[in-house]
C-alpha cells in the first residue's frame, strides 16, 4: 500500500529555553559532570530535578522539557505526513509515549576527560535506541499482516502500523555495549529566571541538545 511504502526517520529538533549570558563563571561553579548529568536527565530521562539542583529556575527547566516534547511530536507528525500516513494527535501521543518510555530505560555514564577553570571535555557513554530499525521492523510487520489479517482500509492499516511502532519501542532491549561521545562545556554565567548561576554549559544549548539526542537514537 502506498501509505506504508515510505520509512520515516525523525530528526529531533531541539528548542531550548535556557538563556545563556556571556561572561566568565565564578569559582564556585558545580563540577562539569553535574551539568552533563542534568542535561542527560532532562533529555534522556525527561526529569527536571537535576536541572533544578544546578540552580536552574524550575519554570525554565519545565519549559525546556515542554518545548522538547512539542518539537518531537511536531517532527513525528511531519514524518508520518511525508510517508502519506494520516495520523491524529492521539496517534502521535501514543508513539511519543512509547519513545519516551524506551528512552528512560537507557543506561548511561558521564565522566570528565579534561577540565580547567574555563572549559571541560565531558564524555557520555550510553546505551542507544535503535530508532530507525524499530520503525523499519514495524513497517515490515504491518505489511506482512495486511493480507493475513484481511486489513483493507487505510485507517485499519494505519492503526496497525501505529500499534506495531509502539510495540517496537515498548519491547526494545538496548544492547549492553555502550557508545561514547565527547562534548565541550565552557564555564559561564547562565541567566535563569531573574538570577544568574555559574555553570559549565554548552556554548549552544540547542545545538548540543540536538547532537545528544541524535547520538542516543543512532542518527
Amino acid at each position: 500500500m502506498k501509505e506504508l511504502k515510505k520509512i520515516f526517520a525523525v530528526c529531533f529538533s531541539m528548542v531550548m529555553i535556557l538563556t545563556l549570558c556571556v561572561g566568565c563563571g565564578s569559582s564556585d561553579a558545580p563540577a562539569p559532570e553535574a551539568s552533563m548529568e542534568a542535561f542527560c536527565q532532562l533529555l534522556i530521562k525527561h526529569d527536571v530535578q537535576s536541572m533544578k539542583e544546578l540552580g536552574i529556575n524550575t519554570k525554565d527547566a519545565k519549559e525546556t522539557l515542554e518545548a522538547y516534547e512539542s518539537e518531537t511530536k511536531s517532527s513525528l507528525k511531519k514524518s508520518f505526513q511525508s510517508a502519506d500516513v494520516s495520523v491524529t494527535n492521539a496517534d502521535i501521543n501514543k508513539v511519543y509515549t512509547a519513545i519516551d518510555e524506551a528512552m528512560k530505560n537507557l543506561e548511561y555514564t558521564v565522566s570528565v576527560t579534561k577540565s580547567d577553570d574555563k572549559q571541560a571535555t565531558i564524555k557520555v557513554e550510553t546505551q542507544t535506541l535503535d530508532y530507525v530499525n524499530i520503525i523499519k521492523k514495524a513497517k515490515s510487520t504491518t505489511v506482512d499482516s495486511l493480507k493475513s489479517e484481511h486489513i483493507e482500509t487505510k485507517e485499519d492499516a494505519k492503526n496497525l502500523f501505529i500499534t506495531n511502532i509502539c510495540k517496537g519501542f515498548e519491547n526494545y532491549k538496548p544492547n549492553d555495549e555502550k557508545q561514547s561521545k565527547s562534548f565541550v562545556f565552557t564555564k559561564q554565567n547562565v541567566k535563569t529566571g531573574s538570577d544568574k548561576v555559574s555553570l559549565y554549559f554548552p556554548e549552544s544549548a540547542s545545538k548540543f541538545g540536538n547532537e545528544l539526542i541524535r547520538f542516543v537514537i543512532n542518527q
